[in-house]
C-alpha cells in the first residue's frame, strides 16, 4: 500500500492553454475534492474533458476562474526546463 501525503498549498494547473491558481478555497469547493492535485504544475486539459464532458456547471467554473485570473505568463517546471534546453 502506498501512503500519500496530499498538500493544500496553492498551485497552479493549465486548462485550456490557460493557467488557473488553485487554492485551499478552491479544493475545498471542488466535487472531486483534492483530485485537481494529481495534476500540480500540470496541463489538466484533457483530465478536465473527460471528466467533465456534458457539466454545464463545470465548463461555467473554468470560464468565471479563467476570467478573474490574472494574465500572468506562468510556465511550469517542466515548461522552463524544456526551454533552458532548447537554448
Amino acid at each position: 500500500m502506498v501512503i500519500r501525503h496530499v498538500t493544500t498549498e496553492p498551485f497552479h494547473i493549465k486548462i485550456n492553454d490557460k493557467w488557473l491558481h488553485i487554492d485551499e478555497e478552491t479544493l475545498a469547493k471542488h466535487p472531486g475534492g483534492i483530485a485537481m492535485t494529481a495534476y500540480r504544475e500540470a496541463d489538466a486539459t484533457t483530465a478536465f474533458h473527460i471528466f467533465h464532458s456534458g457539466s454545464k456547471l463545470a465548463y461555467q467554473m473554468i470560464k468565471e476562474m479563467s476570467a478573474s485570473t490574472r494574465n500572468v505568463d506562468y510556465e511550469s517546471p517542466t515548461e522552463q526546463q524544456v526551454q533552458s534546453n532548447d537554448h
